[in-house]
């Protein structure tokens, strides 16, 4: 029988990374995602995500610097251009006790951290970014060292890497639009894989499968606090001649406390801004339509902010809508552990709508695991214990 010693469930950017990861080293993997490549059924589709230093606690920045350098490097492997330098503009509330802490915290990472932040008070923002405005109550920071990706072309150039090259010297495969039933655990050093099609083997199994998750852990005794979030994408027509919010203009992307936006690149003259206000997703029920009315809703009151922060920017669009859905935990933090009764099942989720960039330190991270490896970082700020209210 042949068996390989890694089997990933979820083909997204964590699976595919981790797939990488492994099969570099010459480790034989299959990974198993349910849908034909390419599709927009989960959360690593879409045309950009942003790379920025505002995250998390001193472990995760330390992650994140290393993924800047792992993009870098897989940008010089794969020979296409899978990000675009772009400043990253994080601006708080400081009348808030909640942005005011944030605020400082970021300066102290700074501190200890040597990152390069430019603090911007709120009254002088459009000397800066012309046609963007904001109030003295705010402050901002400026990171200059961001970079947007491009996921659509990140995800098959991981994908073509791993099948066609990878694979090929290392062994392992890339099985597609195959759909896992059930994931077991035999004994500590085999599971079985259980998919619509065929029944598979390995020593161990990485569940980097998103929404999809609990699906498995409920027939493992497993229950994560898991939610499955449905987010609009909103492109907005630039009404100025100059296209002032737009990345050859140099306008940053911004996160703001209630939404964020990018600068124009994806499609030409349209600027993408969303609101944080997001909706739970049951996956089980065929009809969102309630979602889609409270969606309407908050459009038109998130009309009003962008009118008062972008004079620019025509609010009788949006001009395009895209939807993408991702997976978070009470905190907003990460999930990377181990199942806790079998240590040869690894968990990778609730990457909350922030996994994308560092994907390539998770990545690598998830493989070590599934190889009993002690990876370099601690994974205590990412514990399922956190969530024992008894511990």
């Amino acid at each position: 029988m042949d068996v390989a010693r890694v089997s990933i469930v979820g083909g997204g950017i964590i699976g595919l990374w981790t797939m990488y990861n492994l099969t570099k080293q010459g480790i034989k993997t299959t990974l198993f995602e349910q849908f034909p490549y390419p599709h927009s059924r989960g959360s690593s589709h879409g045309q950009s995500r942003f790379g920025h230093h505002f995250i998390g606690d001193r472990e995760d920045v330390r992650m994140i610097a290393k993924a800047f350098e792992m993009w870098d490097q897989f940008q010089a492997e794969c020979g296409v251009e899978i990000a675009k330098k772009v400043g990253v503009l994080k601006v708080f509330d400081m009348h808030e006790k909640k942005g005011s802490i944030d605020f400082h915290e970021c300066l102290e990472r700074t501190e200890h951290d040597t990152l390069a932040f430019d603090i911007i008070p709120g009254e002088e923002i459009q000397d800066h970014f012309p046609g963007l405005e904001i109030d003295s109550k705010h402050k901002a920071l400026y990171d200059k060292n961001g970079i947007m990706l491009k996921p659509e072309i990140i995800l098959e150039a991981l994908r073509v890497l791993c099948l066609w090259k990878l694979c090929k010297e290392n062994g392992g495969q890339i099985l597609e639009d195959e759909e896992v039933l059930s994931v077991t655990p035999i004994d500590d050093n085999k599971v079985e894989i259980k998919t619509n099609k065929s029944t598979y083997f390995s020593r161990s199994a990485v569940l980097a499968c998103g929404a999809y998750t609990n699906k498995f852990l409920r027939g493992l005794g497993l229950e994560l606090p898991l939610t499955v979030m449905k987010a609009n994408v909103y492109y907005w027509r630039d009404k100025s001649q100059s296209m002032c919010y737009s990345l050859a203009n140099n306008f940053p992307a911004i996160i703001y406390p209630t939404y964020y936006s990018a600068p124009s690149y994806e499609y030409p003259g349209l600027m993408k801004l969303c609101h944080n206000a997001i909706v739970s997703l049951d996956l089980e029920k065929e009809n969102q339509s309630n979602t889609d009315a409270i969606e309407d809703k908050r459009l038109e009151e998130f009309k009003t902010e962008i009118s008062e922060h972008f004079c620019d920017i025509d609010v009788d669009g949006p001009e395009i809508t895209e939807r993408c859905m991702f997976t978070r935990t009470p905190d907003w933090g990460f999930i990377i552990d181990y199942h806790p009764k079998h240590r040869n099942i690894i968990i990778g989720a609730g990457f909350s709508g922030h996994g994308f960039y560092p994907s390539p330190v998770v990545g690598k991270i998830l493989g070590q695991m599934s190889l009993s490896q002690e990876p370099a970082y601690s994974l205590e700020p990412f514990s399922i214990r956190r969530f024992d209210k008894s511990t």
